[in-house]
């Protein structure tokens, strides 16, 4: 566990966005299309690690996984690849895995964000214990 402990939940959120943002590479260099590649290929090994951190993490820790996927959340909100990518793995792998453990922290961020509560939308249920993707269809479906 304690090799979980160097990197805080923000750092790990801000590469994780890094790495799954559509706006990076353009942002950065908004030359030659060739330059633009070259670029988004070096972020994308630069920030491989956070996407690797945060599956452990989702293994190993549940309650800091939440706070990272709030964090990512927060920072990534204007970005609909990182909310899709956010959504459709770490989100649905936490509920998939730890599910009848964190589906009150679901509720209750549900209920409390609209933000979060359009996030649930990308969500599939296949892997997900139908109890508890019950009670998410019924969050995204109020």
């Amino acid at each position: 566990m304690g090799e979980h402990l160097r990197y805080s939940d923000e750092e790990i959120a801000r590469a994780w966005v890094r790495h799954f943002s559509q706006n990076g590479p353009r942002i950065l260099l908004p030359g030659d299309p060739d330059i633009k590649v070259h670029e988004g290929q070096r972020i994308k090994a630069e920030t491989e690690w956070a996407f690797d951190e945060l599956e452990r993490l989702i293994e190993r820790d549940p309650t800091r996984t939440w706070a990272v996927i709030r964090c990512i959340l927060e920072l990534g909100s204007q970005d609909e690849k990182v909310l899709d990518d956010l959504a459709a793995g770490p989100l649905e792998t936490l509920l998939a895995r730890h599910g009848r453990d964190v589906i009150e922290w679901i509720e209750a961020e549900a209920k409390s964000n609209p933000k979060f509560r359009d996030l649930l939308k990308g969500v599939w249920g296949n892997a997900i214990d139908e109890s508890v993707w019950t009670r998410v269809q019924s969050l995204v479906n109020d």
